[in-house]
């Protein structure tokens, strides 16, 4: 298997313009990620939120997990992190 360098450079722009060794503050934004966080401003802007969906999707996680450990959605409490 080999590892094409080149394509993952083209992957984020601003590596051919720069060298970035400080990664770990910011490192430069690859084009999947930038398309995908444009996505997401659009859907907010468009629906107010991703709230619900995000609610609708732990509601999901919580009835697998009660199947997992064979137990009713009620027995499985979610809590919120603030």
């Amino acid at each position: 298997m080999s590892y094409d360098v080149a394509a993952v450079r083209r992957l984020s722009p601003a590596v051919e313009r720069m060298t970035c060794p400080d990664a770990g503050f910011q490192s430069p934004l690859s084009v999947p990620a930038k398309e995908r966080l444009e996505a997401f401003i659009a859907w907010s802007f468009d629906t107010a939120g991703p709230k619900s969906e995000w609610l609708a999707g732990m509601e999901a996680v919580r009835g697998q997990t009660a199947a997992f450990v064979n137990a009713a959605r009620e027995e499985i409490a979610t809590l919120r992190r603030r």
